[in-house]
């Protein structure tokens, strides 16, 4: 069978699903995946991503003739099982390791928004607050961006909307579907004049969801398993007059992962200045509060000495080690985030993250070590680095990011950039900002330094996820570090690689 014909096979099966009262069913694998963390060993076929991925084929294909009364989701889950089957059998893989290197990227990347632990929440929500509302980034004198911009947008303050979203979230948590009136109900009186301006960015009728599909759905259904899933930015539908949740926790990603992306698409350039350098001084910040400013120096604390060269973000200096850390907000940039060509994903990575011809990402970091190295920085500057014997690199990414330092992943593309450039066994890592959080919340501060070492030198540690090394060394007592990953039938190499990385972890 062919992958045009699964597919056919897939929405024929969906259509005989009521629209919205098959979410009810939907509901209840939520709730029974979400108490077993996600990973429900009866049902190992299950996923968060995969009831994600057949809720938003049920907006746009489910019928509005309720028909049954009971719903059998194996049929349908099966049918997209050999559609993404067929479609991995169709695609002939290229067999070089860059190529599958962006492949399981994507196939990563596709699968993380989806693993919502419930008492992760109101963590997910603090971390927003902190990370928007706790900088002013200025440049040359002038405002970039700021929150009155999103205000302007939105007609709502940024507390204001993480506020009312949480109070949302945590309302969908024992309901399904309400009315507007019961919505109004669970807010404070000085709250519900923003909650039609919150609905508005969070909410999306069974009509305005399908056009969102229609502006991010794949160019060609050979990609449709890797496409944006619209539930990420529209996680309430909006059925007559009444509201629908099935899946609760998008709510929250939607308003605080989620936001990220929002802003993006509506501010574009101005916003992402502002991110990006707002991102780098938090990041500083999170290492400032938890080790003290004597261990810390920033960029800016550099360019007082009179530092013209390359440098990085900010550097912690702990007796005779130093972690440089330069800060990106994503290894893809924003189009190729709706994309899901493997070649777009390789070309941003390598523009990102690696990229010679502007000396950034790993080039950057490169250069700043063997300016200290060779004492090229000013003499007053030199001597905050004369005692360091080892030194650590990192690329510390917002976005989250899987697998990012085996070397069978996309770190096989910036290797393959910095080879090209005559570097050889430059030691470096990968970790995304939730890491450093969840570092400072497990770990004590008087720890920190050589838990970063062993994590670095380690062999064994090298290629795991930062989340992986703190699993490990808490003898596994934090379930949200860990992932299961919903990989589809049949054979290529990537997907093997993909299961051998999981067997490693």
């Amino acid at each position: 069978m062919s992958a045009i014909q699964a597919l056919q096979r897939f929405t024929k099966e969906v259509k005989k699903f009521p629209f919205p009262h098959s979410f009810e069913p939907v509901r209840k694998k939520w709730e029974e995946l979400s108490q077993k963390g996600f990973l429900d060993r009866g049902q190992p076929w299950l996923s968060a991503f995969q009831l994600a991925n057949f809720t938003k084929f049920l907006v746009i294909y489910g019928s509005e003739k309720p028909r049954r009364t009971q719903f059998d989701l194996a049929r349908p889950f099966n049918r997209y099982k050999d559609f993404w089957s067929a479609v991995e059998q169709e695609n002939r893989y290229s067999t070089d390791p860059e190529f599958i290197a962006a492949f399981i990227f994507r196939f990563l990347y596709q699968q993380l928004p989806y693993f919502l632990h419930r008492g992760r929440v109101p963590f997910m929500f603090d971390s927003t607050r902190a990370l928007y509302l706790s900088s002013c980034v200025q440049t040359n004198g002038g405002m970039i961006w700021s929150m009155s911009d999103f205000e302007r947008e939105t007609g709502l303050p940024l507390d204001a909307f993480l506020r009312v979203s949480e109070k949302i979230y945590l309302f969908f948590q024992t309901r399904m579907r309400t009315d507007k009136e019961s919505l109004e109900s669970c807010l404070d009186e000085k709250d519900r004049r923003y909650l039609d301006s919150v609905l508005n960015l969070l909410s999306a009728t069974r009509s305005s969801f399908r056009e969102a599909y229609d502006g991010w759905k794949a160019d060609h259904f050979h990609e449709i398993p890797y496409e944006f899933n619209p539930l990420l930015r529209f996680p309430i539908i909006v059925h007559q007059s009444e509201y629908w949740a099935p899946l609760p926790e998008l709510i929250a990603y939607a308003a605080t992962k989620g936001l990220y992306f929002y802003l993006i698409d509506t501010f574009r350039g101005p916003f992402q200045k502002w991110f990006g350098e707002m991102f780098s001084g938090y990041a500083a910040n999170l290492f400032i509060k938890h080790l003290g400013k004597s261990v810390v120096l920033t960029e800016a604390d550099e360019r007082s000495h009179a530092w013209q060269g390359k440098t990085n973000d900010f550097t912690l200096v702990i007796g005779s080690n130093a972690f440089l850390f330069e800060c990106k907000t994503s290894a893809l940039f924003f189009d190729s985030k709706k994309e899901s060509s493997v070649e777009t994903i390789a070309r941003d990575i390598r523009k990102n993250l690696a990229n010679p011809k502007h000396r950034s990402g790993l080039f950057q970091l490169y250069d700043k070590i063997e300016a200290i190295k060779n004492k090229k920085l000013p003499k007053s500057l030199n001597a905050y680095y004369e005692n360091v014997r080892e030194f650590f690199p990192v690329l510390l990414i917002h976005d989250r990011i899987e697998y990012a330092n085996h070397p069978q992943t996309f770190r096989n593309l910036l290797d393959a950039e910095l080879r090209a450039a005559g570097i050889q066994g430059f030691r470096y890592q990968l970790w995304h900002l939730e890491e450093i959080e969840n570092l400072f919340e497990i770990l004590s501060p008087t720890s920190i330094d050589s838990a970063l070492e062993e994590k670095f030198l380690n062999p064994s540690y090298e290629p795991w996820d930062l989340n992986t090394y703190l699993y490990e060394k808490t003898e596994r007592r934090f379930s949200h570090l860990r992932l299961f990953f919903f990989v589809p039938k049949g054979e290529t190499e990537a997907l093997r690689i993909i299961r051998s990385l999981a067997d490693k972890r």
